[in-house]
């Protein structure tokens, strides 16, 4: 860590300026009455269900005939069973329960994901909300993962009824799998999917900065760790963090790191990250006297870039002093950049 900075992750974060909103993580009301199902929608859930592995099952005999008389082994051609009277008394019994986790009842859970999955997330808008959504989600096996993070078909689903309810945030959704026992913080990895479907795609802003905001060290975290693909994720965090109407401590101490690190990868869209984080240009003079001439390079690098004028003089000054090479050439560049004479 840069020692000039003044800030390490893990220290408490200052409060926010004035008039910037907070991220206050809302209360959710598990009660089956404040979440209650609109009339007939368990039964038509069940009926295209049912249908959906009807047809399922209609396929496989006229594709293969040799099923009807000697059933396969070959688990893609088994006929599905459809759900049933005790399933659906189950799945009722849960829906009317106010606890917060329950048991996922043993099924088969490749019917679940083929023939539930794309039922759920097509009724996402009729008369769900999103307790009631995530309780049908946990029933039936597809709401989270090992990890604590969201499946897929959960990811699909809130996506479907954020669109049509605006609801949930993405905080809220967080909040809900903390309760029930899954992992909030892991909506992060969601959100910054980039092979599967990601969650909040197209939602507003503000359904999706308080996330980050209040998660805040584990992005921060994320960030400057190189393990668990996490690299990967950055280009979408970095997005994600320009929505926010202010950068954490935390965030800005690991956002800096990468701005003026060695490594390039990350190294713009950082800088580009911190463009409007005001004061900046203080911290970028700061490493100037790092004691690694890499950084200094990529202050000197980035002050030229931005055409900081007020920067002449300490360029200046850390120019007399340099003896590394490349770092040499870099203040020279930027003072450049700024018209000033290098003789």
């Amino acid at each position: 860590m840069f020692k000039w900075l003044g800030k390490m992750i893990g220290e408490p974060a200052t409060p926010a300026p004035a008039g910037v909103p907070e991220a206050v993580p809302p209360q959710i009301d598990w009660s089956a009455a404040g979440n209650a199902v609109a009339p007939g929608f368990l039964q038509t859930f069940w009926q295209k269900v049912n249908d959906g592995i009807a047809v399922h099952n209609q396929t496989l005999r006229e594709q293969h005939p040799e099923l009807l008389t000697k059933p396969s082994r070959h688990r893609n051609l088994q006929p599905a069973a459809p759900y049933d009277e005790d399933d659906a008394w189950d799945l009722q019994a849960c829906l009317a329960s106010d606890e917060r986790s329950q048991p996922v009842q043993p099924r088969d859970g490749s019917i679940a994901w083929v023939h539930v999955a794309p039922v759920l997330e097509a009724m996402a808008s009729d008369g769900l909300t999103p307790v009631a959504l995530f309780r049908m989600l946990r029933f039936f096996d597809l709401a989270g993962d090992d990890e604590g993070k969201l499946q897929y078909p959960a990811v699909r689903a809130f996506n479907a009824l954020h669109r049509h309810s605006g609801r949930p945030t993405l905080l809220e959704l967080a909040c809900m799998m903390d309760d029930a026992g899954l992992s909030g913080p892991s909506l992060r990895r969601n959100y910054c999917n980039t092979w599967a479907d990601a969650i909040a795609e197209g939602w507003a802003p503000d359904a999706v900065w308080p996330f980050f905001m209040h998660h805040a060290e584990s992005v921060a975290h994320a960030l400057v760790d190189t393990r668990n693909n996490e690299p990967a994720f950055r280009p979408a965090l970095f997005r994600a963090l320009r929505l926010l109407p202010t950068l954490p401590d935390a965030v800005v101490v690991a956002l800096f790191r990468l701005a003026l690190g060695s490594a390039k990868t990350d190294r713009r869209a950082a800088q580009d990250t911190l463009d409007a984080y005001p004061g900046k240009e203080g911290h970028i003079l700061g490493a100037l006297g790092d004691g690694k001439a890499a950084t200094r390079t990529v202050a000197a690098e980035w002050l030229g870039r931005l055409r900081h004028r007020p920067a002449a003089d300490a360029l200046k000054q850390a120019l007399a002093k340099e003896k590394q090479e490349a770092a040499r050439r870099a203040m020279l560049e930027a003072l450049q950049a700024l018209d000033e004479p290098t003789d």
